[in-house]
């Protein structure tokens, strides 16, 4: 006769099995027995649902269909300005770092420079076509979206402001000054706005309210967290320059000969063609100051690209106003300050611009007065290199 199978004993059966003193097959959560008799198995005292209860724990949550898509976008362009744009907007490595990681961080709780960044941001991958993720349509509507909601919410805080939004404001609108320079070169198709009518008008806005900030902000500036950034200690006061740069005074900067002798020889014409109208000649003399000043500034600093602009926020409103109506002579300034931006052409936020706004002066002059741009003429039309080129030498050419 067989002998009889040992019964293994099991200690971890159900409540119900030990009852009914048969074997439990421990299967969770229910095991076949009570599976069988649609009873809820028990184990322990403690009873093992046969459907899991709804949790409140915060993972739970997280299965939740979220209702909002992420801004796949907005990340793109945040990306492309801390690892392109950045590098862009000045040439000295330690204030790059500052573009690159104190910038972006401080936007995030203040939104008009959250959008500034993302408007330039969107604008350089405009102008660089098959490299970014979406069509340059799409960048272009991104980049005019956030142009518009960074001045709609910055307009309001140039009158307010304080020690804790000065810094952010001021970082706003040079970014939103580099923005409008740029976007003249990117116009939409159809568009036949001027650029020395709409960008250059919007960088002067843009340039005399970062000045105003300055001005009377100076001792909250020297506290806030970009002082790689602002240097307002070097800048004489007279210059009115204040810009979103560290800079070094040029008060002992000699000018170049053959840009000194340029602005001599426009100086004498002037006065001459204009002594009996104080007003305009005023107005002249004083924009050919503020040339003499950025190239004075550029010279000195010559790491600090953003100079380029100087001269759109530092010029007197009244000479805006005359370019605006196309008045000759400011045109006629205004093609010696294109020579200054072409020195900048390899930034892709100035590219041919020296070279358009020179082609819209000769376009408007219509012969009248060719004699008194032969020099911006002349330096704008060698096209050479400038790699290399000590910024000394490039305004040191003169007419032949």
């Amino acid at each position: 006769m067989p002998s009889r199978r040992p019964h293994e004993k099991r200690r971890n059966g159900c409540h119900q099995c030990k009852t009914r003193r048969v074997k439990c097959d421990l299967q969770l959560p229910t095991c076949t027995n009570c599976a069988r008799r649609s009873e809820t198995c028990i184990r322990n005292d403690n009873p093992i649902p046969t459907q899991i209860p709804p949790s409140n724990h915060p993972l739970q949550a997280a299965t939740t269909p979220w209702t909002h898509p992420l801004p796949l976008l907005d990340l793109e362009l945040m990306h492309h300005f801390t690892t392109v744009v950045y590098s862009t907007l000045t040439d000295a490595t330690s204030v790059q770092k500052v573009w690159q990681n104190k910038v972006p961080k401080e936007a995030l709780p203040h939104n008009h420079l959250m959008h500034a960044i993302l408007a330039l941001s969107a604008l350089h991958l405009q102008s660089l076509p098959s490299s970014g993720a979406h069509p340059l349509a799409t960048y272009r509507k991104a980049a005019i979206h956030h142009y518009g909601m960074a001045l709609s919410q910055l307009q309001p805080l140039v009158v307010q402001i304080d020690p804790l939004n000065c810094g952010a404001v001021l970082v706003s609108s040079a970014l939103l000054s580099v923005f409008a320079a740029a976007n003249t070169l990117l116009k939409e198709e159809g568009k036949e706005e001027s650029c020395i009518t709409e960008g250059f008008q919007s960088c002067h806005r843009l340039g005399r309210g970062v000045a105003a900030i300055v001005l009377y902000t100076r001792a909250q500036l020297s506290r806030v967290k970009y002082q790689s950034l602002i240097n307002t200690d070097g800048v004489p006061h007279r210059t009115k320059l204040q810009f979103v740069v560290h800079v070094e005074a040029w008060d002992d900067i000699t000018l170049p000969t053959g840009f000194k002798s340029a602005m001599d020889n426009l100086r004498a014409q002037i006065c001459t063609l204009y002594a009996n109208n104080d007003a305009n000649r005023g107005i002249y003399l004083s924009a050919i100051h503020v040339l003499q000043e950025t190239v004075k500034a550029e010279i000195q600093n010559p790491l600090h690209v953003t100079l380029s602009l100087a001269f759109l926020s530092m010029v007197d409103g009244a000479y805006m106003y005359l370019l605006a109506i196309r008045d000759p002579m400011a045109l006629v300034i205004l093609a010696y300050y294109a020579a200054i931006l072409h020195r900048r052409r390899r930034l892709w936020w100035l590219g041919s611009i020296g070279v358009e706004v020179l082609g819209e002066i000769k376009q408007s002059l219509k012969g009248e007065f060719e004699d008194l741009i032969l020099w911006p003429e002349g330096l704008i039309g060698r096209d050479v290199s400038v790699e290399g080129v000590d910024m000394r030498d490039y305004f040191s050419y003169a007419v032949t």
